[in-house]
């Protein structure tokens, strides 16, 4: 099958077998290199102008701007050397995990800091949904008839994005620094990754033992948390969130193909990650 060109790009970019350069002499540990490669991540799709709330979805532009994140995240992972060094092969296998759990995460975060007092959703660029009317935003060309038919299936999704990731990250006043920590996480969490290497396994071991030190000494010195398990435990629960979420809409966009009500593969296959 041929690749389309964002992916020969993403695996150009895993494919070089050594961390891209920060600084000549400057040697920075794990979460660090992260932080670096996250600062240039947010930078390449944070919005740029005042935030618009969307009429209806143009998917064309909601196409061409997961396309550029999705190149960013491959290099934000480069920065790292531990991930740089690893083979091509476990590099995309925990790429395409971490792609799958951390892009709503990242979304909501985003969302929540925009709009605090409001239920909006940073779809792409600086064009959001309002997650709180009942009214559909429409995808622009599309069967506007069929798509209402889906709605049924798609509230029961929008609740679930509204109460397990938007307000839970309002409520927890979400850092960018935790953020980070939580791709750490996600990305080292190499449990439900078929087929990784036991040298992943390995690398993926020794790293979380040093993003939980960092993450520790985050709370204790720089937040001054002497308690910080429960906030820890809302943290981790956003994993989770994001996978319910994500596995929701699949179930409902399956439903909707099944009985010929509309078909999200086409128009919103970037929500599913697959």
């Amino acid at each position: 099958m041929k690749l389309s060109s964002i992916e020969e790009q993403v695996k150009g970019i895993l494919a070089q077998p050594h961390a891209f350069v920060l600084a000549p002499g400057i040697r920075l540990i794990f979460m660090q290199q992260l932080e670096y490669g996250f600062n240039e991540y947010d930078e390449e799709i944070k919005p740029k102008e005042d935030l618009v709330i969307l009429t209806e979805i143009d998917h064309e532009i909601d196409e061409k701007f997961n396309d550029r994140r999705t190149v960013a995240l491959a290099k934000m992972l480069m920065y790292c050397k531990q991930f740089a060094e690893l083979d091509f092969t476990d590099k995309l296998l925990l790429y395409k995990h971490l792609k799958d759990v951390f892009w709503d995460i990242e979304r909501f975060y985003r969302s929540a800091l925009l709009a605090r007092n409001q239920s909006l959703f940073l779809l792409y660029d600086n064009r959001a949904v309002n997650l709180a009317l009942d009214e559909p935003t429409f995808i622009k060309n599309s069967d506007k008839e069929s798509f209402a038919k889906t709605l049924p299936l798609l509230y029961p999704v929008r609740d679930k994005m509204v109460n397990l990731l938007l307000n839970p990250i309002k409520s927890l006043n979400l850092s960018q620094t935790e953020l980070v920590y939580l791709c750490a996480i996600i990305l080292w969490t190499t449990i439900d990754i078929n087929d990784i290497s036991p040298n992943a396994q390995r690398v993926a071991e020794e790293v979380s033992e040093q993003i939980l030190n960092g993450l520790h000494n985050y709370y204790v010195y720089e937040k001054h948390l002497v308690n910080y398990a429960p906030r820890l435990v809302k943290l981790l629960k956003l994993i989770d969130a994001s996978k319910v979420v994500k596995s929701a809409f699949t179930d409902a966009a399956l439903l909707s193909q099944v009985y010929n009500i509309y078909d999200f593969n086409v128009n919103l296959s970037e929500l599913v990650n697959t």
